[in-house]
């Protein structure tokens, strides 16, 4: 998921008032995911009749297991319908009608669950090709560097921690993502630098989410240099809704204008680019250490947002 332009003028975080999500946007709700996608193993392609995970081809198929791992038909509902209310009472707190928002929210987060290019765009779903790396200097190099990427990011353990260095939420909690919080200062600098990565990932919105990992940013018409070695895999938003201080991956423009957002990423000549590295101990990618989304942050992970 990511960042689009709206980033660059963000704010601290917001307070949001609990509401409740109008039964008419729980009935989207109980549609968005088939109980089919919901299972693993034989049974799970075992039921009676058509569904779209049926349909999907074998990558889609991959990550909405992936993402929905051990989880039943009823708690896959149940967090996202959590991960909606989060996303509505932000809505409510910018000024949006309280039914707009919810509807607006049931069904980003259904895309954002059915996807099957990567919540945002991502492009690639499942494993990123490795290739190995024979030069010993340059495997040196990349170990010094992720060296700093993860002690950047085991020194700010909690949002909490990350808000106090200067990050606010640029993009809510997702599943195989969690949430973004940036650091505008180290984007406007310009500089790759693996000790300071404009974005840090977290399980969660709340104040005690868990670090998991870190994103680098780089506004460039081309993917930048980063880490040393070919694997690093550098990708760009254009059709995120920006809505309020976040984006969320939902590029349909008239539901985006309908809770007052706007769809875009560009810049003038240029584009933001982002990669993710996966270096926090106990988070690491199975998919792997700079793939676009991590099966290890499963819809379970982070519900209470």
């Amino acid at each position: 998921m990511a960042v689009a332009a709206g980033v660059l003028h963000a704010h601290g975080p917001t307070t949001v008032r609990r509401i409740g999500v109008p039964a008419a946007a729980l009935a989207v709700l109980a549609t968005a995911v088939p109980a089919a996608t919901a299972t693993h193993g034989p049974a799970a392609h075992d039921h009676g009749g058509p569904t779209a995970a049926h349909a999907a081809p074998p990558g889609d198929r991959m990550r909405l297991d992936a993402l929905t791992a051990g989880m039943t038909p009823a708690q896959v509902e149940e967090a996202v319908a959590a991960q909606a209310r989060w996303l509505a009472d932000y809505l409510v707190s910018t000024g949006v009608e309280a039914s707009r928002a919810a509807d607006f929210s049931v069904r980003a987060l259904r895309a954002v669950l059915n996807a099957g290019t990567g919540n945002g765009g991502h492009g690639h779903v499942g494993p990123v090709p490795n290739r190995p790396i024979t030069d010993p200097t340059v495997r040196t190099a990349l170990g010094d560097q992720l060296a700093a990427a993860r002690a950047a990011a085991l020194a700010l353990p909690s949002v909490a921690d990350a808000q106090r260095a200067g990050y606010v939420l640029a993009a809510p909690h997702l599943l195989g993502l969690g949430s973004h919080w940036i650091n505008t200062r180290y984007l406007a600098d310009g500089v790759f630098d693996p000790a300071r990565p404009e974005v840090l990932l977290y399980a969660g919105n709340g104040p005690t989410a868990r670090v998991v990992g870190v994103s680098y940013l780089a506004l460039d018409p081309t993917a930048p240099e980063g880490f040393a070695g070919p694997n690093d895999a550098w990708h760009h938003h254009d059709d995120l809704c920006r809505v309020g201080r976040i984006v969320v991956p939902y590029p349909d423009r008239g539901a985006c204008a309908g809770v007052g957002g706007e769809v875009g990423g560009g810049f003038a000549g240029t584009r933001l680019w982002m990669t993710h590295a996966w270096v926090v101990p106990g988070w690491e990618s199975p998919w792997g250490l700079f793939s676009g989304e991590n099966p290890e942050l499963t819809l379970a992970v982070g519900r209470d947002v």
